[in-house]
C-alpha cells in the first residue's frame, strides 16, 4: 500500500502557547502486511516540514506480536514551530535553531510486558538562539550541540549519552537592580506572561523526570 497525501497539519492548544506545524510531500509505503504470527511488513515513510528540513524512516512492522523497528533520519528540522514545548513555562523565546538525528528505534507491546521501547543513535541542535522576554536580550545560544551514541529505553528507564560536544556557547547571567539573577524571572513559571493566558492549577499536570537514570559519559565545551 502506498499513500501520498498532500499534507498534514497539526495544532495544539494545550501547549503553553498555541502550537502549529505542517508537513508536506508525505510518502507512506507498507508492503506485505499480514496478521499471521511472526510475519513482518516493510514500512517506509518520508515527509518535509513546511518550514525546513526532512524526516524519513524505514523498517519493519509486525502485528502478532505488535512490534516496530525503524531506522530514522532527520535533517535540519526547524525548531521554531515546536517552541511552546521546548521552552514551556519560561519567559524565553526561541529565535532560531534546527535539529538533526539518526538512529534505530524499537517498539514492542504485549499484555505481559506492556509497551517496551529503545533507541540508539545520534542527535544535534545547530544555530540555537533564544532571548528572554524580560529584557529582550540574548539569553542562551550556541552554534553546535552534538550528542553521540545516545541510548534510551523505558525498561529499564535509562538515558545514556557517550559524549556531548558544545561549540560557541553563550549564556547571559546578570544581577538585576533588585539583586536577583536574571534567570530568576526568566525561569519563573509561576508569574503570568503578558499576552498568554495563565494556566489554572487544574491544567498543570505534575510529572516526574522522563528517565530514572540519565548518564553522560563525557562533555566537551569549545569556544564558550
Amino acid at each position: 500500500t502506498t499513500s501520498k497525501p498532500e499534507g498534514v497539519k497539526a495544532k495544539s492548544k494545550k501547549a503553553f502557547r498555541p502550537f502549529f506545524v505542517q508537513a508536506k510531500d508525505i510518502d507512506l509505503t507498507i508492503q506485505n502486511l499480514s496478521n499471521a504470527k511472526e510475519s513482518k511488513a516493510d514500512l517506509s515513510i518520508s515527509l518535509r516540514p513546511e518550514q525546513k528540513g526532512s524526516l524519513s524512516a524505514r523498517g519493519t512492522l509486525s502485528v502478532k506480536p505488535v512490534s516496530l523497528d525503524l531506522k530514522l533520519e532527520m535533517k535540519g528540522v526547524e525548531l521554531k514551530p515546536f517552541e511552546p514545548y521546548i521552552l514551556k513555562g519560561t519567559k524565553a523565546r526561541l529565535t532560531r535553531g534546527s535539529a538533526s538525528a539518526d538512529g534505530d528505534i524499537h517498539l514492542e507491546y504485549s499484555r505481559e510486558k506492556g509497551l517496551v521501547f529503545s533507541c540508539l543513535g545520534n542527535a544535534s541542535l545547530h544555530d540555537f538562539a533564544s532571548i528572554d522576554t524580560v529584557t529582550k536580550r540574548d539569553f542562551i545560544k550556541w552554534k553546535i550541540l552534538d550528542m553521540h551514541d545516545i541510548s534510551i529505553s523505558n525498561k529499564p528507564s535509562l538515558a545514556r549519552i557517550k559524549d556531548i560536544i558544545l561549540q560557541n556557547f553563550f549564556a547571559r547571567f546578570e544581577v538585576t537592580k533588585e539583586g536577583k539573577l536574571n534567570t530568576t524571572d526568566v525561569l519563573d513559571t509561576k508569574k503570568k506572561e503578558k499576552g498568554f493566558p495563565e494556566q489554572t492549577p487544574k491544567a498543570v499536570k505534575k510529572t516526574g523526570p522522563p528517565f530514572k537514570s540519565i548518564i553522560v559519559d563525557k562533555t566537551i565545551i569549545q569556544n564558550g
